[in-house]
């Protein structure tokens, strides 16, 4: 009787053993989802370092040198082995999570960059789609300069003047400026407009009205920044009045 009682004993602990370490491979699983699928996020990365402290208080309770020194076999070895060691340190990263982490860093700093654009938009920068509200921006100009940019989202020479553009509105604020994104449904205001390529710029003169029309790319942005300049200040270039002339004298 003796004899039975202490093998139940025995099998009762070890049942209770095996039990002990279901629960540690389970914990075991959730701590390496949690890295691998959102290694970059610090909050997932201090969920799986709780899962890992409380997974060594279960093996301690458990009798944690008993595991490591009995006749267990190789896989519980590593497990102990693999919990003791901790998760890989970001020194250790592999190339894929390093590529994966640039990748992540990158697109925020997109997201950055794109709300910090729009927190810039000049207060004095109109933005339009229609040919209704072309025409109301311009009749409420009030005697001021207006200036246009035709542009596109999917153009890359249109935004590679953005921040020149915006630079440019808010060193003249009592001018009015305008933004004409292209769309699908405004195609017929670009068409009515003669606007032949992307990005384009005009410029409206309260008595004159339309006096300026020219491309506005990263290239001849500096020439369209110095139309702006001279119409606002009321300034004409030197060279443009000896080309008029010149052009005169030879009509006559």
């Amino acid at each position: 009787m003796l004899l039975n009682m202490t093998n139940n004993m025995m099998n009762s602990r070890e049942r209770q053993q095996q039990s002990n370490m279901f629960v540690v491979i389970q914990q075991i699983a959730v701590v390496f989802m949690l890295l691998s699928v959102q290694g970059t996020n610090a909050f997932t990365q201090n969920i799986a370092f709780s899962r890992i402290s409380s997974t060594k208080a279960t093996l301690n309770s458990a009798g944690m040198n008993q595991i490591r020194h009995g006749n267990h076999n190789r896989r519980e070895r590593c497990i102990i082995n693999l919990i003791a060691a901790g998760p890989t340190p970001p020194s250790e990263m592999s190339n894929f999570e390093r590529r994966m982490r640039s990748l992540v860093d990158t697109q925020q700093k997109k997201k950055i960059s794109r709300s910090a654009a729009k927190s810039n938009r000049p207060q004095n920068l109109q933005v339009v789609t229609t040919l209704g509200e072309y025409d109301k921006a311009l009749k409420s100009a009030n005697g001021r300069i207006v200036v246009v940019r035709f542009h596109a989202k999917w153009c890359k020479a249109c935004q590679a003047v953005t921040s020149s553009y915006y630079r440019l509105a808010n060193g003249y604020e009592d001018a009015i400026f305008i933004d004409v994104p292209v769309t699908e449904k405004n195609a017929n205001l670009h068409q009515g407009l003669a606007v032949p390529s992307l990005p384009f710029g005009h410029i409206y003169h309260p008595t004159g009205g339309l006096v300026e029309e020219m491309k506005m790319s990263k290239k001849f942005f500096p020439k369209f920044s110095r139309y702006v300049t001279s119409y606002i200040q009321g300034e004409c270039d030197l060279k443009d009045e000896l080309s008029f002339n010149s052009i005169n004298k030879e009509q006559e």
